[in-house]
């Protein structure tokens, strides 16, 4: 069965359930946009900020603290209850969105934030080291930590993106960021210097 299909229909799993309602219940994230129908996003086309696929490995984050590929095993004992998950999930896009604008995130020729190993990169740095600290703690946290990067320039023009590894792709040639763990963990720490 295709993942997104066991997200939208398997009701088993938390993980799966609280990317349901943080689907359905986010209007933001729905104006930025969610590709259902495929695993990942090709830019700069498909101007959808995350896949189905992309926003449960976000919300996995938020459980475990980690980006994981079996993320089901590392979420299973969470220790907050599925509405304190989508409260602290609902904070921090708004939060996010507070900082560019829904609808032009997912637009790769206007925003870095459409690149995923940033947009993963930023779940990491507000989750960092959170995973088992309380609710009202964790909110704090994801404010401040989010407030420090409203004066970012997220432009893909802005030099700071180059000093990461990446690769220049398509006509006119735009710079992605690389998807590797030591680069997302470079930009996790670039982040708390902000």
């Amino acid at each position: 069965m295709a993942l997104s299909k066991r997200i939208s229909f398997d009701s088993r799993n938390n993980l799966n359930v609280i990317t349901n309602q943080v689907l359905h219940t986010h209007q933001s994230l729905k104006t930025a946009g969610v590709e259902l129908e495929k695993r990942s996003i090709n830019r700069p086309a498909n101007k959808n900020l995350l896949s189905l696929s992309q926003l449960r490995q976000v919300i996995g984050i938020f459980m475990s603290g980690k980006a994981n590929v079996n993320i089901e095993e590392k979420v299973s004992q969470s220790p907050l209850s599925n509405s304190e998950y989508i409260t602290l999930i609902h904070l921090y896009l708004n939060e996010l969105f507070d900082i560019y604008p829904a609808g032009q995130m997912g637009d790769y020729t206007k925003c870095m934030l459409a690149s995923y190993p940033l947009f993963i990169a930023v779940a990491l740095y507000v989750n960092d080291k959170m995973e088992n600290q309380p609710i009202e703690q964790r909110q704090q946290l994801i404010a401040t930590r989010m407030s420090k990067l409203k004066e970012v320039d997220w432009s893909p023009d802005n030099p700071i993106w180059k000093e990461f590894k990446g690769t220049y792709k398509g006509r006119p040639p735009i710079f992605h960021l690389s998807k590797d763990k030591n680069n997302i963990e470079e930009l996790v720490r670039w982040l708390y210097s902000c």
